[in-house]
């Protein structure tokens, strides 16, 4: 393969909690992903007051947080991985960034609902999942029980790059299955009028599949033992992808270069993606 795969170990996983149902959400999904890995988890709560809450208060809603997590992740206490937790002073967006550097993985809850439009663009979700340096998994609040596969947009020529290698490496590190989706839409006022509609995008359905079955090949011989299966649909990649998360463990989706938040949120796959959150899903550049 052209790229070298990112590690399939995830040592320590960064989530940011505050004490609402999105944060403990969050935490459900990492002490999920550190149980199967061993992973560390270090749960960071962020208070915006400088000072002006009582810290023993927040400690304990922090542990109630993570006791509830953990319940709903089926996990008891013995099997629980192993959390650091963190309350600190400052601005929520600014201390998350700056602890990501020291984490593998940073995991944030949102109140975001799939059909709300307008106001998610400005939240510290997209912020964080727009300027971190790892990886970004945005957990909304919806059940995460009976979900399965790792989900990840291939492009039109099948290249295997960093999104689709974290999300392999994801699959194989939590035994699941890995879902190649390439989206296929036929764009009708591109094609000259004497070209026959039908036959091109035929054709060009069977070029992704193609695609698609050669990446999976080199994966799974760059990781022996990755179950990947290809599926190739003519909606539009938002649309697909969304669909898909609503019963996929994970959908991975890459940003390339997006170090300003003003490029993020400029129509890429990504971030209209996450603003139709169905599911967890991870931002990988």
């Amino acid at each position: 393969m052209s790229e070298s795969a990112p590690t399939a170990s995830v040592s320590t996983i960064l989530v940011g909690v505050d004490g609402g149902v999105p944060a403990c959400r969050a935490l459900e999904w990492a002490l999920r992903r550190a149980s199967h890995t061993g992973a560390l988890v270090r749960a960071v709560w962020v208070d915006e007051e400088r000072g002006h809450s009582d810290e023993p208060v927040t400690a304990k809603a922090l542990a109630y947080q993570l006791e509830r997590a953990a319940a709903a992740a089926g996990l008891t206490p013995a099997s629980t991985p192993t959390v650091e937790q963190e309350l600190v002073s400052g601005d929520v967006v600014d201390e998350l960034r700056r602890r990501a550097s020291e984490a593998d993985l940073l995991v944030i809850g949102t109140n975001f609902h799939h059909g709300v439009i307008g106001w998610f663009r400005g939240t510290r979700a997209l912020t964080l999942a727009a300027d971190a340096s790892v990886p970004v998994v945005v957990v909304p609040d919806v059940e995460l029980d009976g979900r399965a596969d790792v989900v990840v947009g291939v492009d039109a020529a099948g290249h295997a790059d960093q999104a689709v290698l974290w999300a392999a490496a994801e699959a194989a590190a939590s035994g699941q299955t890995l879902v190649l989706l390439q989206a296929t839409p036929l764009m009708v006022g591109s094609v000259p009028a004497y070209v026959e509609v039908g036959n091109l995008h035929t054709e060009l359905v069977e070029e992704a599949r193609e695609a698609v079955d050669r990446l999976a090949t080199e994966l799974t011989e760059h990781e022996p033992g990755l179950r990947v299966r290809g599926n190739v649909t003519t909606e539009w990649p938002v649309q697909a992808l969304s669909q898909a998360g609503r019963t996929a463990s994970l959908v991975v989706v890459g940003s390339r270069g997006l170090g300003a938040i003003r490029r993020f949120v400029q129509g890429s796959v990504s971030s209209e993606v996450v603003l139709s959150l169905t599911g967890p899903v991870a931002i990988v550049r």
